[in-house]
């Protein structure tokens, strides 16, 4: 009986002891200092960081809209509204309000000159002291060897001068599944090769969003097919369901078809936001319309003659102009889908025929649409706020 003790009792001190260990190798997981905790701290101390700094940025942006500039005693007013602390000009740190360390350097300004900073108003461009007008050439910018005469004003985003290519640069293949989920990062990573390592913050492609500022168009007032009796209406949400009892897709839509609707497809594959899922009998999906097109100098399917954009031919030809030839098409790095009656259809934006449109690349039913979707890449550069700009469009820094 005693023997029969002393092995129960060995047996819990080696069990005591295991738990030891593995207590000691959890917590050193948890604590040390490449540890699950350190990583979370360090992920929210940059989180933290990254938010204050873009507040401060963003007021900034504002107070500049509203002002034509800022100076450095708004920087001062700004940062201690966001952050609570007190800073003297030019300094080159403060912290959040949780106490993390943030760089504040590059929001000093000279006062005795405008800030460089861009706004946009259609075909308009300005920084308060230069104003450009979309589609006029810029000089003094070499990217992956396209110079001068060949780069012209797009755009402002975030307060930075966008210019972009007046020709493809280069012909993209897209196609297939592959095609819609990858096209966008496939376009950009393209047009990364257009930064030159000086004057530029970025390089992408352009896109649909870039097209629109020019143009004027909003999709939520123009609402594409907004009243008609099809299933392609902008922001419709379509029901897809794969039918227990006939194993046919049902579909039915928030605006258009209103009443459950049985259709011939017998399939429904669709792009969930990370995979392909396909749906089983009895399962359903819901998929928003965002599809449209237009012609620029309407702002709707009716085409016109008139070559303007608001009264600017430079942006309707830099644009638009050419684009009657398909080899002269060009892609926008923009997804959309197109909801139809049992149908969805998966695809990435582009410009062809003078008007803004879209291919469609793949289909819910299994179907790859234009298996050879040849379109040019159109390269936009995100210019740097130190790149001085005259009113000829000539850059320097």
């Amino acid at each position: 009986m005693k023997r029969q003790e002393g092995i129960t009792l060995v047996a819990l001190v080696v069990t005591i002891i295991v738990l030891i260990i593995l207590a000691g190798v959890t917590i050193n997981t948890l604590l040390n200092e490449n540890g699950i905790i350190q990583r979370a701290k360090e992920a929210s101390i940059d989180t933290d960081v990254t938010q204050t700094k873009e507040q401060i940025q963003l007021e900034l942006l504002a107070r500049y809209s509203k002002e034509g500039k800022y100076t450095n005693a708004d920087v001062v007013e700004i940062v201690k509204q966001i952050t609570g602390k007190d800073v003297e000009e030019g300094s080159q740190t403060t912290t959040t309000k949780k106490g993390n360390p943030i760089d504040i350097s590059d929001l000093w300004v000279n006062d005795s000159e405008i800030n460089n900073i861009w706004t946009q108003d259609k075909t308009t461009v300005t920084n308060g002291r230069v104003t450009l007008e979309v589609g006029q050439s810029v000089s003094g910018y070499t990217g992956n060897n396209v110079g001068d005469g060949n780069w012209c004003v797009l755009g402002a985003q975030n307060g930075k001068l966008l210019i972009t290519t007046n020709s493809n640069q280069g012909i993209i293949t897209l196609a297939g599944q592959d095609g819609y989920t990858n096209g966008i990062n496939i376009l950009n990573d393209a047009a990364e090769v257009y930064n030159d390592g000086n004057m530029a913050e970025i390089a992408r492609s352009i896109n649909i969003e870039d097209i629109n500022r020019v143009t004027g168009y909003d999709p939520d007032v123009a609402k594409y097919n907004e009243g008609t009796s099809y299933p392609y209406q902008w922001k419709n949400e379509v029901t897809y369901t794969l039918n227990v009892s006939d194993l046919k897709i049902h579909c039915q839509g928030t605006k258009y078809p209103t009443n459950d609707t049985v259709s011939e497809y017998t399939s429904f594959s669709y792009w969930n936001g990370s995979n392909w899922e396909t749906l089983d009998a009895g399962e359903s999906v819901k998929i928003t319309h965002t599809h449209y097109y237009y012609y620029p100098q309407t702002l709707s399917t009716t085409e016109s003659s008139e070559t303007q954009i608001n009264g600017s031919t430079s942006a309707y030809h830099l644009l638009f102009s050419n684009t009657s030839n398909e080899e002269n098409y060009y892609w926008l790095a923009s997804q959309y889908t197109l909801t139809d009656l049992g149908i969805c259809g998966f695809g990435i934006g582009n410009v062809g025929n003078g008007r803004v449109n879209g291919r469609t690349l793949y289909n819910s039913d299994g179907t790859t649409r234009y298996p050879n979707s040849d379109r040019g890449l159109r390269p936009v550069v995100s210019l740097k706020s130190n790149v001085r700009v005259t009113s000829s469009g000539t850059l320097s820094i």
